[in-house]
């Protein structure tokens, strides 16, 4: 659900912040340090407690973090009506499978109607769809169909309108010679081929058990979950069952156990399937929900002769969700909660919000832009497509400071990049953290794999805050109870005064004396249109030369190229091109130009601080 518009917004105009900002927060309220990291915390521990699901992309978790948002800037008094009166930036649509209705029950032979519990016994999947079944249960081992394996669970079953039982993944899955991939993956192990398997041969409905292997890796027998990936171009309601509702039925059947059955199917590859005597009875509705990947945007409004020029402070509220890529522990589907990552810079930025709307606020003062981005984890999407259209011009935007992963505040050492994007700015930040008592770790470069690179390859000014990597970076150990509150506080204090300072002061900043990325004499190597890049075998990167560490930092990553679909961010440092060193964009183009397309490029890169390998299938323009 969207916010609705505050009475006192709708009648009171853009001014009405001042007051709104008044009643939320008395004055001791809102300076006393005490009251200070109560809010940090409030805010945090919502962001990465486990119902928000790890707000990754396309849940209904990163959902209620952009609605929490989005009422704190209204209660604030922020102008939340940018975008159509709301303070959604949506920029990616999509759809979304909602469970609406799931009920089941086993009817055995011997005239038991046992109901299953959800979430227990039994999870509807997203892929299979809605629908009523009642119909009898057939065993039908892996559900595979593999002639030139000279195999087939479906041989002699009939399966036309029934339910059939599935295990997942395949025979003799810990024999290197098993003629299904060894001990890989065969296209039958995954689930879209099963399903549209049991389609092909009539089945009415399927029901997934877990194979004995997978539950002796996992311990016990989860249910998957029900938005499991999976797009088979035929659908029937499919669910996931467990171990011991599938033994039972096999008892009631007299015949052998699932671990009895898989260590025959595994002996001789022969097939194990046949009647089971019981019908299985199950109601599913799923619905399909549209939404967007959005930014949440709100305006404490400018006033005077500075009204006009835009200051923007942002922070990315998305996470990892349930793992995937960028986990750095990819073998669980652990809820990853990101409370510093980064639940502490949406925390502070909603903080500093509170302190810069407060009055008396000055009576010249440049508009301050509040975003907090999504879908940065998946390369800052949120933030490059607001700096492609944004909502104020850039040009006549002073700077842009961005808060990310700053929880874990240590020895009072902050890290603090883009100082040599303003001639100001070393000064100025200098002084603001020495009122707080922290130590800066500078860097010149604006660039680097977060939000602020977007606008800094833009020509804007740019600070970006970041307490460093920890052990729990990317991995569900993220949790706030491990949160710096009283460093955050602090952090934000600086900022506040550094944002007090850019929006009230009466010149502009001026243009360092060094460029801080090292590209000077590169001429527009950077800056060429993607359209008027050469032809051939490409990657679909702009980079920049760095010497911390030496490598080539990636400035640009070309929609629908190799780069993208290999999933490589803005501000990845690559180090290596199969093997060898590139700190030049001639080294890179050397490495890409020896390949021919379809083949891979393996690069190995940086990605904040943490190194990683992966391949590139590299392709023709």
């Amino acid at each position: 659900m969207r916010p609705v518009l505050h009475p006192l917004l709708r009648h009171l105009g853009s001014f009405s912040g001042i007051l709104l900002a008044a009643v939320f927060c008395q004055a001791d309220d809102l300076v006393t340090p005490d009251a200070i990291e109560l809010r940090l915390k409030q805010d945090a521990s919502y962001l990465a407690d486990d119902k928000l699901e790890g707000r990754g992309p396309r849940t209904r978790g990163l959902e209620l973090a952009a609605d929490h948002i989005a009422a704190e800037f209204e209660r604030i008094g922020l102008d939340v009506r940018s975008y159509g009166r709301s303070p959604f930036h949506e920029f990616l649509s999509y759809s979304t499978p909602v469970l609406a209705h799931r009920k089941a029950a086993i009817a055995f032979a011997d005239g038991e109607l046992a109901a299953l519990e959800p979430g227990a016994n039994f999870q509807p999947l997203a892929l299979g769809g809605s629908g009523e079944v009642d119909a009898p249960l057939v065993f039908a081992g892996y559900g595979i169909t593999a002639p030139d394996l000279d195999y087939d669970d479906y041989a002699d079953l009939e399966v036309k309108d029934k339910v059939v039982v599935i295990m997942r993944h395949e025979p003799r899955q810990k024999d290197p010679a098993s003629p299904f991939n060894g001990i890989g993956n065969s296209p039958h192990a995954y689930l879209d081929r099963k399903v549209e398997n049991a389609v092909d041969h009539g089945a009415a409905a399927v029901l997934l058990v877990t194979d004995a292997l997978t539950t002796d890796k996992t311990i016990t027998d989860p249910l998957l979950p029900f938005n499991t990936k999976g797009k088979p171009e035929k659908k029937i309601v499919t669910l996931h069952v467990t171990r011991e509702t599938i033994d039972k039925l096999l008892q009631q059947a007299k015949r052998p156990t699932l671990a009895e059955l898989e260590t025959a199917i595994d002996e001789n590859l022969q097939p194990q399937s046949f009647l089971l005597g019981s019908r299985f009875q199950a109601s599913v509705k799923v619905e399909v929900k549209k939404d967007a990947l959005k930014n949440v945007v709100g305006v404490l409004p400018g006033a005077g002769d500075l009204a006009e020029q835009t200051l923007i402070l942002g922070a990315h509220y998305d996470h990892l969700g349930r793992g995937g890529f960028g986990s750095l522990a990819p073998w669980t589907q652990s809820i990853h909660n990101g409370a510093d990552d980064n639940a502490s810079g949406t925390s502070l930025l909603l903080e500093a919000a509170r302190q810069l709307a407060a009055p008396p606020l000055a009576a010249n003062r440049r508009r301050i832009v509040f975003i907090a981005f999504s879908a940065e984890e998946m390369g800052l999407i949120g933030s490059e497509r607001y700096a492609r259209t944004p909502l104020h011009p850039l040009d006549q935007t002073i700077a842009m400071l961005n808060f990310d992963m700053v929880g874990r505040l240590t020895s009072n050492r902050l890290q603090l990049h883009g100082v040599g994007t303003a001639a100001e700015f070393d000064a100025l930040a200098t002084a603001a953290a020495k009122k707080q008592e922290l130590l800066l770790a500078k860097t010149r470069s604006g660039y680097g794999p977060s939000d602020h690179a977007s606008f800094h390859e833009r020509g804007v000014p740019v600070l970006h805050f970041f307490t460093g990597l920890h052990r729990d970076y990317h991995r569900p150990s993220d949790d706030a109870d491990k949160l710096n509150l009283e460093g955050m506080r602090r952090i934000m204090l600086m900022a506040v005064e550094v944002a007090r300072d850019l929006a009230t002061r009466p010149e502009r900043l001026q243009a360092p004396k060094k460029d801080p990325d090292g590209l000077s004499g590169l001429g527009g190597l950077f800056n060429e249109a993607e359209e008027a890049l050469p032809r051939g075998v490409w990657l679909g990167v702009r980079v920049a030369p760095t010497n911390e560490p030496d490598g080539l930092t990636i400035t640009q990553v070309f929609s629908r190229s190799p780069a993208e679909t290999a999933q490589l961010r803005q501000g990845d440092i690559l180090l290596s091109a199969d093997g060898d060193a590139v700190t030049t964009l001639t080294e890179l183009q050397t490495k890409v130009k020896a390949h021919k397309a379809g083949e891979p490029l393996t690069l190995r890169m940086l990605r904040k601080g943490i190194e990683l390998e992966t391949e590139v299938k590299l392709q023709s323009r």
